[in-house]
């Protein structure tokens, strides 16, 4: 069964301010999103090595439906999860059944500029970085 409600991603401790997106790396190191809080210089780093399977980066506005029909317009939230989301579901059909879809979480970054989804198998590790 599909489940098409995020909550909120408990993975940082204090997570008060406003993040904006810094990067999104993806090469032979593996993949990493950066993103920095407001008022700091400091970078949050969430590492997922070689574990995410499919990433998207969408411009807000070509979000609005998505953003409407999800209902995460104007939430204080920037990090949000679901289990079995319609995106996983897609890259199971997609991959005809090569993964297990019970082991694949979305995770979902929301910044002032758009959405940034992950399909990853496992959490990434989170690295505060000066």
């Amino acid at each position: 069964m599909i489940n098409d409600y995020f909550t909120h991603w408990d993975c940082i401790e204090d997570l008060q301010d406003e993040y904006f997106f810094t990067s999104l790396i993806d090469d032979d190191n593996g993949f990493i999103l950066e993103i920095n809080p407001i008022n700091t210089t400091r970078v949050l780093r969430l590492e997922f090595g070689y574990q995410v399977i499919y990433y998207e980066k969408i411009p807000e506005l070509a979000s609005l439906k998505f953003i409407d029909e999800k209902g995460i317009g104007g939430k204080n939230e920037q990090l949000l999860i679901w289990e079995n989301s319609t995106y996983v579901a897609k890259i199971y059909e997609d991959s005809y059944g090569f993964y297990d879809k019970s082991q694949i979480k979305h995770l979902l970054f929301i910044h002032p500029d758009g959405l940034i989804h992950i399909l990853t198998l496992e959490l990434p590790q989170i690295i505060w970085a000066e």
